[in-house]
This record gives structure tokens, C-alpha cells and sequence, in this order.
């Protein structure tokens, strides 16, 4: 009997902390919000696209590979950030390769071309980039209370 009372408490579920389903619901708006304004782009350029050239050629596979792949890092950022809610550690690999992925890709998007010209857009991008890492920082803290 007392085996029974054992094994019951070991199946008790541990809760996960408010600071990780906080965190995770920002980002799931916030990279709800970045995945569909992706969408809209790509489909606002293909219809240019479109229109300039009459027929999706050989030109535009660069910018198809470029969109699947954002749109396969926003999903991978979601997916962590999801398994993290579910109280799982696992879920802040795929979530901060991710991440790292995507601020990899602002900042090299617009540090590259700035060559040393501090503009605004740059500025924000660094913050942007910021709040990324804070929120990598918020899981990573939280991890000891995920299985």
C-alpha cells in the first residue's frame, strides 16, 4: 500500500510557473503577430512579383527558400515556447535556437548595411533584439521548475 501513495506522488504534475505561462503567451503574440506579417509580405511581393513579370520564374526561388525557412524558425520559437508552457525543458532548446536565429538575422540584415551609421532603425533592431534576449533569460531562470 505504501508503494501505491509512492508512486501517486511521483505522478503529481508540477505546476508551471506564472513567470513561464507569462512569457509564453507574449511570445506567442508576439511571433503570431511577426509570422503573419511574413505571410502578408510574401504574398504582397509575389503578387508584384506578379505583376512586373506575369509568371513566378528562376528570380523568385531565392525569396521562396528565404520565406520558408523565417517561417520555419518562427514555427520552431513558437513549438519551444509552447512545450516550455507545458512545463517541459526541452522546449527551450528549439526556443532559443530559434530566437537566436531570428535576432541573428535582424541584426545582420541591419548592421551589415549600416557600416557604422547609427540610424533608427538599427537602434530599435538592438532593442528588438534585447527584449529577445530577455525573454531567453526569463525561460532559462524558470528552467529548474520544468521536468
Amino acid at each position: 500500500m505504501s508503494n501505491e501513495v509512492l508512486e501517486d506522488r511521483k505522478k503529481v504534475k508540477k505546476r508551471v510557473p506564472g513567470l513561464v505561462s507569462v512569457t509564453a503567451i507574449l511570445n506567442y503574440l508576439v511571433l503570431g503577430i511577426i509570422l503573419i506579417g511574413v505571410l502578408v509580405n510574401f504574398i504582397l511581393m509575389l503578387n508584384q512579383y506578379l505583376s512586373i513579370t506575369g509568371s513566378v520564374g528562376r528570380g523568385f526561388t531565392g525569396a521562396v527558400i528565404s520565406f520558408l525557412v523565417i517561417i520555419g524558425i518562427l514555427v520552431m520559437s513558437i513549438y519551444g515556447a509552447a512545450i516550455m508552457h507545458k512545463g517541459r525543458k526541452k522546449g527551450f532548446v528549439f526556443y532559443t535556437i530559434g530566437i537566436g536565429l531570428i535576432v541573428f538575422f535582424i541584426l545582420w540584415l541591419t548592421v551589415v548595411p549600416a557600416y557604422g551609421a547609427v540610424s533608427s532603425e538599427l537602434i530599435s533592431n538592438f532593442v528588438i533584439a534585447g527584449i529577445a534576449f530577455l525573454f531567453i533569460i526569463i525561460f532559462a531562470t524558470q528552467l529548474k521548475h520544468l521536468n
